[in-house]
């Protein structure tokens, strides 16, 4: 799958492993980067439900948004990227068909 980010600065911070123990840690580092590598094996986001690392879809305010769990209580925030979006007949989202995903933020969306 591919992967975008929000800008260019995220980017390179995602992609640099002191950066990432720097900002989140050596635990939530290495989290991130396990869940990077794996978005960028699977072939779709309905593959990333069989890998560990639990994937769910965000409601309320952040419908639309995906996360993936880190060490408690961080996860990485991510949204399907394809242009169009891929949809089933019911008008919901096709997870086998979604093949980009943006990495929006990493953090505690529960409050």
């Amino acid at each position: 799958m591919d992967i975008l980010f929000l800008n260019d600065r995220d980017a390179r911070d995602f992609n640099d492993s002191k950066r990432l123990i720097t900002t989140y840690g050596p635990h939530n580092a290495k989290r991130i980067r396990q869940r990077l590598d794996d978005l960028r094996v699977a072939a779709t986001l309905d593959d990333m439900r069989r890998l560990p690392g639990r994937l769910h879809p965000l409601h309320e305010n952040l419908d639309g948004w995906f996360a993936l769990d880190l060490k408690h209580p961080d996860r990485l925030i991510i949204q399907p990227a394809n242009d169009p979006l891929p949809q089933k007949a019911d008008g919901s989202l096709d997870w086998t068909k979604v093949t980009v995903v943006r990495v929006i933020r990493v953090g505690d969306y529960h409050g």
